[in-house]
């Protein structure tokens, strides 16, 4: 099946964002998803959408990663087509979960080929993990440009690849998930969200059915196919109407996987964006205090509480609501994806439109109903 592209910028455009959402419409992609989305409301941009049935057999993606193993050969998935050596954007932008995406794409040259600057932005890549994968790594050598959301791997990455590579933290699409200037009632008392401890959630589901306190958590069943958009505002939803939210550090519950590398994971930007009280324990990571530098931004128990009740008790309600204020005017000012689009375009040499300005004004504004309200 051929490619898709989304055109929504009613003309020509100077962007190409290649995005997987139809290969892997997965939960856990969503919010690169809603990242690509609000690249084409505020930049010259088209989607270009692989379709499931352009995804290489896996049968071919293994030959292919066993020749580059035994041979060091530049040998590829077979392509279906090329495009001729003209460009008809000035950058192409691939976000991907982590580094094994670019093995889903049989049509990766293609569309390398149609830009003249191209930028991959891998959100999860461990660094222990670098160099599990090294035919997916000569599939990374060949853009100009890395960014990654795991600060601790930005080194190895880059000595891997050769590549210049930054660190781009997380987002959110601020102005979808900010409770104010009419905050709805908190009536989800504590929100775990995504992965969880497990011992600690067993003991805190027995602590809310004594309490009659409402305890919410995620049910894992698999990756099941979502609409992107539907889930973030779905999610946002959920979080406006969080008091605490419970956190830790990206990918709490695979050590083996991690070795130690704490980082600063999706919940963080969205729990602040939505208002919520954020519990637990925040990263041990050098970045997070430059990523959320305010008062409070984590409070941290002296011990995670297994009592849903104890992280109610812990905060009166004068400080429960200076916290609230203070993380979403942190997530406007700071932590929505107009702030992490101008960083990429920075990086490759691409001035603005007019409408990151104009959404970073939106933004600014945005503050004086989380003060005044």
């Amino acid at each position: 099946m051929d490619d898709q592209q989304q055109d929504r910028s009613g003309g020509g455009a100077r962007v190409l964002v290649v995005s997987l959402r139809e290969v892997r419409p997965s939960v856990s992609r969503c919010l690169l998803y809603e990242f690509e989305d609000l690249i084409c409301r505020i930049d010259d941009a088209v989607i270009a959408v692989p379709q499931p049935g352009d995804v290489p057999p896996r049968w071919r993606i293994r030959m292919a990663s066993r020749l580059h193993r035994l041979f060091g050969t530049r040998s590829t998935i077979p392509q279906r087509r090329r495009c001729g050596s003209n460009y008809r954007y000035d950058l192409l932008f691939l976000p991907c979960e982590g580094i094994t995406d670019l093995l889903l794409i049989g049509s990766l040259d293609r569309w390398l080929q149609s830009a003249r600057v191209r930028v991959c932005y891998v959100a999860e890549v461990w660094r222990a993990g670098i160099l599990n994968s090294p035919y997916a790594l000569s599939r990374l050598r060949k853009f100009d440009r890395i960014f990654t959301a795991c600060h601790g791997s930005v080194e190895e990455l880059r000595k891997a690849t050769g590549r210049p590579c930054d660190y781009l933290p997380p987002a959110v699409d601020a102005v979808s998930f900010c409770p104010f200037p009419e905050p709805t009632t908190r009536d989800i008392d504590v929100y775990n969200m995504g992965r969880r401890a497990s011992e600690l959630h067993k003991a805190r589901l027995d602590c809310a059915a004594k309490q009659g306190l409402v305890y919410l958590y995620d049910e894992f069943g698999g990756n099941p196919k979502v609409d992107a958009r539907e889930h973030r505002q779905s999610l946002a939803n959920r979080l406006k109407r969080t008091r605490f939210l419970i956190t830790y550090s990206a990918k709490l519950d695979c050590p083996g996987q991690t070795l130690g590398q704490e980082e600063v994971g999706y919940r963080f930007f969205e729990g602040a964006a939505a208002g919520a009280v954020m519990v637990g324990r925040q990263p041990k990571s050098a970045v997070f205090g430059e990523l959320m530098g305010w008062p409070d931004a984590v409070v941290e128990l002296a011990d995670d509480p297994a009592c849903v009740g104890d992280v109610l008790h812990a905060i009166d309600a004068m400080r429960e609501e200076r916290i609230r204020r203070t993380n979403v005017r942190g997530a406007l000012l700071q932590h929505d994806w107009v702030y992490r689009w101008k960083t990429v375009l920075d990086a490759v040499g691409l001035p603005p439109l007019p409408a990151v300005e104009v959404r970073k004004e939106r933004l600014h504004e945005m503050t004086g109903s989380v003060v005044s309200c």
